[in-house]
């Protein structure tokens, strides 16, 4: 699935927005009503589906997936608001994300 643009004839969506904006398509699909984006980490071969939250500065990866793709772990910790809740989580580094073309 991806974005469409409409009413623009002979020109496809993605040349168009290439063109006009600089941009380039992200596939994604709709699950439950978010976005979830195919996101690889750190050039690990298995990409990661992510939920796409446009209004988090961070982004967040479960434990056991950190452990899994070696992510070096700052003792540090921060606060994650959850609808129903506070939280708290590690930080990890991730020395790279790819989203298609772009890192």
């Amino acid at each position: 699935m991806g974005v469409t643009l409409l009413g623009v004839s002979g020109v496809s969506a993605d040349d168009l927005c290439s063109k006009i904006f600089n941009a380039v398509p992200i596939p994604f699909k709709l699950h439950n009503g978010g976005i979830v984006i195919s996101v690889q980490i750190n050039d690990y071969v298995r990409p990661l589906n992510f939920l796409l939250d446009t209004g988090d500065e961070k982004t967040i990866v479960d434990e056991q997936i950190s452990h899994e793709f070696g992510l070096p772990i700052d003792e540090r910790k921060v606060t994650v608001l959850k609808p129903e809740a506070e939280d708290s989580a590690t930080l990890v580094h991730v020395r790279s994300l790819r989203l298609g073309s772009l890192t």
